[in-house]
């Protein structure tokens, strides 16, 4: 399974009897976002997986890389706006330990 950064802020569970495992957030229920494992390798993520996740503010943002980045991600992009993507586009770039881009991203002004 892989070991990004968002097992620290979910729910991890299984395998089940199927031998499969998922990730969950947010934790405790009511789950907004659902990733799984299959154990026979039929849908595996293809390099350049990309995984964006929208930030409820910019210090989240800040929060996300400096916890995935202690998670032993790589920096990818430090926080910070990019204007590229829009006037308020707050977002912060890693490589998980799998090598999965992932994304937090707030873009509203503050």
């Amino acid at each position: 399974m892989p070991r990004s950064v968002i097992s620290g802020s979910g729910r991890i569970s299984g395998p089940d009897k199927q031998g499969r495992q998922s990730v969950t957030a947010p934790p405790g229920g009511g789950d907004k976002l659902a990733i799984k494992h299959r154990p026979d390798g039929q849908c595996p993520p293809s390099p350049g997986f990309h995984l964006a996740f929208a930030a409820p503010s910019r210090q989240a943002v800040d929060q996300f890389y400096a916890a995935a980045i202690a998670q032993g991600g790589s920096d990818n992009g430090r926080p910070g706006l990019r204007p590229h993507y829009g006037e308020h586009y707050y977002a912060a770039f890693v490589m998980d330990p799998d090598g999965y881009a992932l994304e937090a991203v707030f873009n509203s002004a503050e």
